[in-house]
């Protein structure tokens, strides 16, 4: 079901509130990863050094196998690190599609709901036991969306 403009509208402010919480986690996340990526750039400088140094030979100065071990053990965690990071942030990306679509899926429900209301307000006049119930359960509906909105932004 496409979701057009106007049905999004009455709740704009939560879905642009979870857009802006899920971009700031992108962008945190993203930093995190650039920083782990940095640090293997200058792991492997460090690495690439020791191996320089150890090739020439320069006695007690030199660097051995296991001095070269420990940098790659250092370098690998950063990698995984950084893995993990953009497992993450792929999952923060998937996550705020699916938030978006079922939140404008229920807006557009919701506006629908409404519209058939307001249409039928003269039927609704006449019953006004009706009428409170079905307005009632509407507002109901609206603030659990709003609700669910707040949380998934909170979430993010």
């Amino acid at each position: 079901m496409e979701c057009s403009a106007a049905a999004v509208a009455p709740f704009g402010g939560d879905l642009a509130e979870l857009a802006t919480a899920v971009e700031a986690r992108r962008a945190e996340l993203a930093a995190s990863i650039q920083g782990e990526e940095a640090a293997v750039e200058s792991l492997e400088r460090l690495r690439n050094r020791m191996l320089a140094e150890a090739q020439r030979g320069n006695g007690c100065g030199s660097f051995d196998r296991d001095d070269v071990a420990m940098v790659d053990e250092e370098i690998a965690a950063h990698k995984e690190a950084a893995r993990e990071m953009k497992k993450i942030m792929e999952a923060v990306h998937a996550r705020q599609a699916a938030y978006a679509r079922l939140f404008k899926e229920m807006a557009n429900t919701l506006t629908g709901r409404s519209a058939v209301l307001e249409q039928e307000n003269d039927v609704l006049e006449q019953h006004p036991r009706l009428l409170e119930r079905l307005a009632a359960k509407q507002l109901e509906l609206e603030e659990l969306l709003h609700d669910r909105l707040r949380s998934a932004a909170s979430q993010r």
